[in-house]
């Protein structure tokens, strides 16, 4: 299951599932769905500051006691009880999305009824954008009552477009992606093949039956024309795996806590079918550079979906008194 922080989460084809009208609605008002300055990254970016507003915990500590109370009088320090980067977006259940990614999807929803309605000047986008709060607020309050799912050792997924510490894929080849080819192989002919790669912490991995929790969910999934007598190369060296001694934050929004990556997983096979695991173990980290032997195995497990829920935090209206 993703992390809050592993992407924007909404996409473009969620948002069609919910509302078949989306795609002709952002077409005519001319509204970005994905990507930067898009709906799904408004919902992602109001949604993130409703979550922390919520979690903020009011502490009895007086910050900088002794000094500060002589200069300003005693007052408490207030942080988020979590990161975001804790927060586990899907459900466990099979062909559920889950509370948090449909309270998201709402949100997204309402926004894009929001700027088509100032746009078109149509009272229907008005009466939709109404629909989709009432029901972003009613799917905020379950998941109010539920509580907040969450990882205590989070592990990002490589390239996580909501981590600062994530890198980058490195724009090495003409299709902007990581992946290349070079002469090898049997191939006859041109192949359209597709690679994802996950973060393994081996501390507890221990197989892809075995996860321990500890695996990653996928990085963005790319895909590659494979000319005839070639095969595919990977090369993910504007990666950051992650590492908790990298971040000096300080506590101010939270406590920040991660799992440290010690390996990684390479997912493979061909466009729009099903991408299977090209390596028995974990390759290691300084083996940033992955060159196929032949066409990718198709005998390894599929891609995790990520991190599963240890603990759900619950919320209160309730400020604690000092």
């Amino acid at each position: 299951m993703p992390l809050y922080t592993d992407s924007d989460q909404v996409t473009a084809n969620l948002l069609n599932q919910f509302d078949s009208e989306v795609s002709a609605v952002a077409s005519a008002a001319s509204i970005v769905l994905e990507g930067p300055g898009s709906i799904a990254r408004r919902a992602w970016s109001e949604c993130a500051d409703i979550l922390l507003h919520n979690l903020t915990q009011f502490s009895g500590d007086v910050f900088m006691w002794p000094s500060a109370i002589s200069l300003s009088g005693a007052f408490s320090a207030a942080h988020p009880c979590m990161r975001l980067n804790q927060v586990v977006i899907s459900s466990p259940y099979a062909n559920d999305s889950g509370t948090m990614l449909n309270w998201m999807l709402y949100r997204a929803l309402t926004l894009l009824y929001e700027e088509a309605s100032g746009r078109l000047k149509g009272d229907r986008y008005q009466i939709k954008q109404d629909k989709y709060e009432k029901a972003a607020m009613r799917t905020f309050r379950s998941l109010f009552a539920q509580g907040i799912p969450y990882q205590s050792l989070p592990l990002s997924a490589p390239g996580a477009s909501h981590d600062p510490l994530a890198g980058s894929w490195q724009p090495q080849y003409p299709d902007f992606s990581p992946l290349g080819y070079v002469t090898g192989g049997t191939s006859t002919a041109q192949q359209e093949l597709a690679v994802c790669m996950t973060w393994v912490d081996q501390s507890n991995y221990v197989s892809p039956t075995q996860r321990g929790n500890a695996e990653s969910a996928p990085s963005v999934q790319y895909n590659c024309l494979v000319p005839p007598g070639n095969v595919l190369k990977l090369d993910w060296t504007g990666l950051v795996p992650p590492d908790p001694t990298l971040y000096h934050g300080g506590v101010a929004d939270g406590i920040y806590t991660s799992r440290k990556a010690t390996g990684w997983n390479l997912y493979a096979g061909f466009s729009g079918g099903a991408l299977s695991l090209q390596n028995s173990a974990p390759l290691s980290l300084s083996q940033q550079e992955y060159v196929f032997a032949d066409t990718p195995t198709q005998w390894g497990g599929q891609p995790p979906q990520g991190q599963f829920p240890d603990l759900r935090q619950s919320l209160t209206k309730v400020l604690v008194r000092v």
